[in-house]
Order: structure tokens, then sequence, then C-alpha cells
């Protein structure tokens, strides 16, 4: 099902780019690509190695006519080449399904990179287009498509639709090659690549040299005195040159080894290094010194290997390096000789821009260190990337969100510091991992990253560090791979590489033959499986991320912000809009967190056997279930809290909670002195006061206390919930139901008061509950535990002290109404064992409340939460809309004892 859907996008994507075309070339050339199409139907292969061969010909921009002829062909020979896998053939079919299931790691992110990129166009407002397409002018959303440049919408779209076409072109290599014919289809791909190159080369410079004129090629250039062959501009032909130089050592696979072999690489090698230095980009420069060091390598391996077949590239260089280092300075000064020659036939013939070339060179040459500052783009870079930092802003959209966000009149940062760069300069980041990270996300780069670096790893390794001995065809694929991949790198520092589709093209069929001759054929079955469930697990992760990602995009934040806003009339626009865009999705991964480390909590328990709760009626057990059950539910819930480490009062509240949350750890897995406990939890009060401002300053109406006196009070109020909180916790979900009303509550009064701080520690916390509750209730996979319960109890305590505290319009009696269940609890405990019973206080019994409630009256655990949940309810409901009425508060907490004492008096006489 999930495949038929992928090829059910690829055609509609294609055919979507194809109808989009045929508005900006003529029905000849449409003609021809059908033709053409038809060939790639009977001859995949071969046309493949037709279209590499001639991808240097459409070297411009995605919005020039001159590249929509390679979209063109390639569209048709995608749609050609997968229809035939699918009806030709089932077997090949099947194969090419197992392929992509196979355990490669670099395939596996490449995928999810592909993926991320088309989560990443839900950022961009394209509804606008679609009803234009439907009201006014069905073809909108064809004609639009290509003819757009970079800093429009829909240029972000069209950059992911070219992606996917690269990305399909090196999918299809990769999976359909076999380990009887992978080699020979990596090198005829190689070998085409090369050819097209040697035919930029010769073009380049016969027009270099004025024998022809390509300006209709290159008229968008500024400086037409540089090298450029069929690319509009140097910028590009130099993109071009550094993913292909490294290629050149595919020719030792087509002749035979011996000197006028290597009089052959040398002549090459200086035409495509001149080639370079004419093009006059710095950052291409920068690919010099790991094109030439592999080069060199491949050439002295492949003369070695002529004299002795037995020799492992490992054992080579061990004797070889010092002869590689010296040859690489003098192909350079070779290569700057030749520059230098031709220093001023250009302006001695008149040709085209009368410049001294080797003058030209020398200059730029001077301003090399100059290449990476690319820093005035880093600042607006990194505020759009947190405008959508999940999936991103969409595609490409460095250009598109730049003039939406800083350079419009009336845009949101257009008098921002940040706002530096002019008309031309903000087409790109100049910076694929910059690019990548505004228009795709975190995840898009992670993926891109992911994939690069696996491969890079892996070819190292297979050649590098391995003595294994391996044919020469591989270890020359191996290293013409590598050194591309090397420069690719580099260059992507200072250039957005995936701008010229051709360049884009090539590194992806270069990528993917990377990943066939590092593929594992023998990896097992299990590993296969492994690798695809994880696969599973990583895709549903980013569809839990998808709505978050979604509810942070800035037209749909400001929406749902200005709809809060008016819907509570105390939550202005900008506290509405910081709760969506940070409090909201900061709770989402505090949910995927506590979800998560609680399913790990819950395997290693069992396998380790401590935090077990053995339900054999110790003072550890809850005593109603049946099965060993672990009671460590609280670090999750506790680990979610390092989303607050950006909060004003965030590592301040970690601090203050952890001493309550490590004793209470400890006591989950070996039982502690109760002085021990008391004096931690005390400690956690003290910490709360001295960090967060947590005091008891009155008694409420108006009744002041003294510091010290209220410092007292303070401390015994937070132990006493703390151990109110895990008294109660006897029954799936009851205590963490219970905490769950205090957080909303306090986080109503938190915006009623504008407190965004504390807000965003109640909606992280509520957040983790919410993820801990899923495996806790209705059937207790896990229980909270006294690490969980002391934690929870500090929380609510604390944090509903420091909304008294800091805000004096909340009333004092607040916190008491809050908990006052818990609290209750726990003082009618203390009545029943002294007074009435006259035992310990700290002697354990099982007749509570919600111990009563589930033998008389509900027989089921989770049944047992609800009952008192619904009877909780209302009580919570009025302290919270009267959360600054001291009399009223105090007739809710009058109240609510004297139902409690009803209730429990009627359950204890049967009635």
């Amino acid at each position: 099902m999930y495949y038929k859907f992928l090829f059910s996008m690829i055609f509609f994507i294609q055919i979507h780019l194809l109808i989009s075309v045929s508005f900006t070339i003529s029905l000849f050339f449409i003609g021809l690509s059908i033709v053409f199409g038809l060939l790639s139907f009977l001859k995949p292969i071969q046309s493949l190695y037709l279209l590499l061969l001639l991808m240097v010909v459409f070297g411009s921009r995605p919005s020039m006519e001159q590249t929509h002829y390679l979209i063109l062909g390639t569209g048709f020979w995608i749609l050609s080449v997968y229809a035939q896998l699918i009806l030709k053939s089932d077997f090949e079919y099947k194969l090419f399904l197992v392929k992509l299931r196979s355990s490669n790691l670099v395939s596996f992110f490449s995928l999810f990179f592909i993926l991320t990129s088309f989560l990443s166009l839900i950022g961009l407002p394209i509804i606008g287009a679609l009803k234009h397409t439907i009201q006014e002018d069905v073809l909108y959303i064809f004609k639009e498509l290509l003819t757009v440049g970079e800093t429009t919408l829909y240029s972000s779209v069209q950059s992911v639709f070219f992606l996917l076409q690269g990305y399909l072109i090196g999918l299809y290599i990769y999976a359909t090659t076999r380990t009887f014919n992978q080699f020979k289809i990596f090198k005829n791909a190689l070998f085409s690549l090369f050819i097209g190159w040697l035919l930029f080369i010769i073009v380049g410079y016969i027009d270099f040299f004025g024998f022809i004129d390509l300006t209709q090629y290159y008229f968008w250039d500024e400086t037409p005195h540089r090298f450029t062959s069929f690319f509009p501009n140097s910028s590009w032909s130099s993109q071009y040159l550094a993913v292909t130089l490294p290629l050149l050592p595919i020719v030792l696979l087509w002749r035979k080894i011996n000197r006028s072999m290597l009089i052959l690489m040398v002549f090459l090698i200086v035409l495509g290094e001149v080639a370079l230095l004419l093009s006059m980009q710095r950052g291409a420069w920068l690919t010099y010194p790991p094109t030439l060091l592999m080069i060199w390598i491949t050439i002295y391996y492949v003369f070695a290997r002529s004299h002795d077949n037995t020799i492992s590239l490992k054992s080579f260089l061990k004797t070889s390096w010092l002869k590689i280092f010296i040859t690489i300075p003098l192909t350079v000064i070779i290569s700057a000789t030749v520059v230098y020659e031709i220093k001023d036939y250009r302006q001695t013939h008149s040709i085209k821009s009368a410049t001294n070339t080797f003058d030209d060179v020398y200059s730029r040459m001077g301003k090399v260190s100059d290449t990476g500052n690319r820093k005035v783009h880093w600042p607006p870079a990194i505020k759009l990337f947190l405008e959508n930092p999940i999936f991103g802003g969409g595609g490409d959209s460095f250009g598109w969100q730049y003039k939406e966000y800083f350079y419009k009149p009336n845009a949101k940062w257009h008098d921002d510091e940040a706002n530096t760069l002019k008309i031309g300069q903000f087409g790109t980041a100049h910076n694929l991992y910059l690019q990548t990270l505004v228009g795709k996300g975190i995840f898009g780069l992670i993926f891109l990253l992911a994939f690069l670096i696996i491969l890079i790893y892996k070819l190292i390794q297979k050649e590098f560090l391995s003595a294994k001995q391996r044919s020469l065809e591989e270890s020359i694929l191996t290293l013409i791979v590598l050194g591309s991949l090397t420069a690719t790198l580099i260059y992507a520092n200072v250039q957005e590489i995936f701008y010229t589709q051709p360049v884009a093209i090539i590194f992806w069929v270069v990528v993917f033959i990377g990943a066939g001759l590092t593929h594992d054929y023998a990896a097992s079955r299990q590993k296969r499986e492994e690798l695809w469930n994880a696969g599973k697990y990583l895709f549903y992760f980013l569809l839990l991320l998808l709505p978050f990602h979604v509810l942070n995009i800035s037209y749909i934040r400001e929406f749902i912000a200005q709809k809060m806003s008016n819907f509570i009339p105390a939550l202005d626009v900008d506290a509405s809009t910081l709760l969506v865009g940070s409090s909201l999705w900061l709770g989402v991964f505090a949910i995927i967190l506590s979800f998560w480390m609680h399913r790990k909590v819950i395997i290693h328990t069992h396998q380790g056997g401590f935090f077990i709760d053995d339900h054999e009626g110790d003072d550890k057990s809850h005593g109603i279930h049946t099965q060993a059950t672990p009671r460590a539910g609280g670090i999750g819930i506790f680990a979610a809290n390092l989303f607050l480490v950006f909060n004003p009062l965030g590592w301040k509240f970690i601090l203050a909670a952890l001493p309550a949350f490590i004793v209470g750890l400890f006591d989950d897995f070996k039982p502690l002195q109760p002085r021990t406990r008391l004096f931690l939890q005390a400690l956690s009060g003290l910490l709360s006061v001295l960090l967060l401002d947590a005091l008891v300053y009155s008694l409420g109406f108006d009744i002041s206390l003294p510091y010290l006196a209220g410092l007292f009070i303070t401390i015994i109020a937070i132990t006493g919930a703390i151990n109110a909180i895990n008294m109660i916790d006897g029954f799936n979900g009851l205590s963490t139901g219970t905490v769950l009303m205090m957080l909303l509550s306090m986080s109503y009064v938190s915006i009623q008061v504008g407190d965004m701080n504390i807000l965003e520690i109640l909606a992280i916390n509520a957040a983790a509950v919410i993820g801990f509750m899923f495996i806790n209730f209705p059937r207790g996979h896990i229980f909270l535990g006294d690490g969980g319960a002391y934690f929870l109890g500090f929380l609510v305590s604390a944090v509903s002290l420091m909304l008294a505290f800091h805000h004096k319009e909340v009333s004092q009696l607040y916190p008491l109404a809050l908990l006052i269940y818990p609290v209750f609890e726990v003082l009618f405990s203390i009545y029943r064992r002294k007074i009435f019973k006259n035992i310990s206080m700290t002697q354990p019994d099982k007749i509570h409340l919600h111990q009563l409630i589930f033998r008389r009256i509900t027989k089921n655990n989770p049944r047992t939460s609800v009952y008192l949940w619904k009877r909780l309810l209302p009580f919570m409901i009025i302290s919270t809309y009267f959360y600054d009425n001291d009399l009223a508060l105090s007739i809710i907490v009058l109240m609510f004892m004297i139902s409690y004492v009803k209730l429990y008096r009627k359950i204890v006489r049967f009635r």
C-alpha cells in the first residue's frame, strides 16, 4: 500500500511538471521529449546515460527556459522507466522494492530527507494559489510553477519537485542494480558524466578564446570575462566543475595503464584546474586540495596495481603518501602557469571584456580568505528557522521568507537589526546547510547530514581503513565517489548546490552510486526488519510532530491566537501567540518524551528487576493489582522539565524540585528512613522559597505574616503537599488525574494574571502527565511511584504558592482550595490514626477514602479514579473561578471537608 501511494505521487508530480513545462517551450521539443520517453521505456539504462551526458547543456536556474528542457526530458524519463518497472516485469519490481527495504542507512536517511522536504511545504500559504486556480484560472498552479524567481512562493514548491527528480534518478540506479551488473552500470554512468564534462570544457575554452559566442547562455552574468561555457554565470559553472572534476579518474577504467595514460590524466586535470581558476569563484577553489588529493591517490594507486595486483590501498598509502603530496602543488603550479601564459590574450584580441586574465585571478585569490564570510545571512536565517523549527518554512524558501519577514515595507522584522540584505542578495542563503535548516527545518538538516556523513564514513572505512583486497574497478569507483562528495560538502558551505538542477541531479547520482558500493548484500533479514521497524517508528514520530508544526506556522498561530484572545478577554494577542507558539509545541515534545521514557522504563525495570511493585502487600505495594508492575513513572515526567532550560524560572524550578524527586526515586528503589525523606522534602521547600519566591506571606483576609513565620509555614506546606499527593497515589490515574486538573486550573489563573513563564512550566508538566497517563490509565502498566508523586506534590504546591506571591490579586487561600483533597486526606488520616485509633501517624493502613470506594462501591481500579474525579471537578472549577476571593475560597474549603466526612461516614456505615 505504501509503495502504491509512493508511485502514485511520483507520477502525479512528474505530470504536473510536464504540464507546467508545456507553457514555456515549443511543441517541437515536447514531441522530441515524448520520443525520448518512448526510448526510455524500451532502453531505460541507455537513455539514462544519454541524459547524464547532456546534463551540462541545461545548466541554468529553474526559472529560466534553459532548465525547462532538462525538466521535460527528466520528467519523461522518470515516467517511462518507473512505469516500465511496474508494468514490464513483476519480478524486477519486487526486486526493486526489496532493495528499497534493505539494510542501508544511506538510502534510509535520504528517503526521510525527501519526505521531510515534502512535509516542509505545509508551511507555505498556498491556499490562495489553489483558490485562484479553482475560481479564476484552472491552469494557474501549472503556469506559475516554473516561471518564478527564488524569492517567490512557488519557487519553494518547485525546488522540492526538482529535488525529487534528481532523487528518483539516483534511486533508480541504486535499486535496479545487482552484484553482477552494478560496477558496469556505475562505470558507464560516471563515464557519461565525464563525456559531458569534456563537452563542457571544450566548448567553454572555445568560447573563452572567442572562437564562438555563447552569450545566449550566459546573458545573465555580470562578469562575462569569466569561464562559463553553457552556464548563465561562472558561479553555477564552478559548482558543476566542483562536483565533476573528481570524476576524471573514470578514464583509467577505459584505457590501458601506461605512460601515455599518465600524460592524458595530467592534461585533463590541468584543463579542469585552469577552468576552475578562470571561473574565479573562490568557494570552488576551496575544493582544489581534496579533489586533487583523491585524483592523484587514484592515479598512483592504479599504476601501483598494474605492477602488483595484490597491494591494498591501505598499504599503498603507507609507502607512497609523500609522492602524492609532492604532486599536488606541482599540478597547481602547472595550472597557474597556464593561466599566466594566457594572461593578456583576451585583452590583446579584445574578446568580450578587455581584462588581464591573470590579474583578475590573482586579485580574486587575494580575497579567498573571505570565501566563508557569509555571516550576514546567518542572523536572519536563524530567526527564520525559529519561526518553523521542525519542518521549516517550505523547500528552499530562504529567499521568499526573507522577503516576507524582512524586506517588505510592512514586514514583521523590517526594522530588525538582522535585516541587512538587499535585493539580489537573499535569493538563497549561500549555504546548503543553512538553506536546508530554514526551508526544511531541523529534521531536514539532520537527515541530510546523516546520509552524507554515513556514506563518507562507509567509503573511507571501505578503502582506507580496511586491509581487504578489492578489485581495481571497485576501488576506482569508490575513490571517485568519495572525491566528488567531499568537494560537494566543502562547496556547500558557500553555495546552495541544489539551486542548479544539473548539479543536483549529479549529486544524487553520485550519492546512490556510493550507496550501491557500500551496500551490504549479506545483511541478515533480521537487520533489514529492524531498520524497517525503526523507519516506521520514525515515520510515526514525524506524523506526531506534524500537527504541532502546523500550529507553529506563523499565519496559523496568529489566527489561533487572535481567536483565543477573543474567547478569553484577559488573554491579549501577544500572550496568545506565546502560548500557541512556545508552550504548546514544547508541550507536544513533553508528551512524546514522557510516553517514550515510560515505555523504556517498563522494559528496563522488568529486565533489571528493580523499581518493581511486587503486589505482595509490603509497604511499597499498591495491593490492588495481580502482577509485578514498575513504579518509577516519575522519571519521564521529571525529564520533560528539561524543556524548561530556556525559561527564566526553569533551571531554578528543576533545582528546587531535585531533592524531593531524588529522595522519592531512592525510596522506590530501597525504603529510606522517614526523617531522611522529610529532610530532603523540606530542603525542596526551602529552595522553592529562596529560588522561586514561593512564599506564604499571608493567611488571607489581609492577615500578613512575618517573613520567618511565612518561611516556616511554606516549608511545612510544601512538605505536606508532597506527602499528600503520594498518599492519594493508590489507583490508576487517581493522583495524576487530580494533579492534571490542578495544573489546568493554575494555567487558567496564569493566563488571567498574564504570567507566561509560570504558564510554560504548567503546560510542559501537564503534557508530561498526559504522556504518563497514556500508559498508566486505565490498565496500569506503570505506577507513579514515590519519585513521581513527590515531584508532582512539589510541583502543584510550589507553583500555586508562586502564583499567589508573584501576583497579589491571587488569594493566598487559592493554593489551599486547589489542594484541599490531598491535604485533607492527610489531615483526616492523622486524626483517624493518632486521635481516633491512637496508632503511629506513619503506620500505613488501607482505609483511605479511595480504598473504601474501591472495596465497597466501584470494585474496579480505574473506575475508582473516575468516581473521585467527578466529585472533585466541581470544587476545582469553583476554586479556579474565585481564585481572587478569600471568602469564596474559605467556603469552598469548608464545603469540601464537610462533603468528604459525609461521604466517608456514609461508606463506613454501608449507606
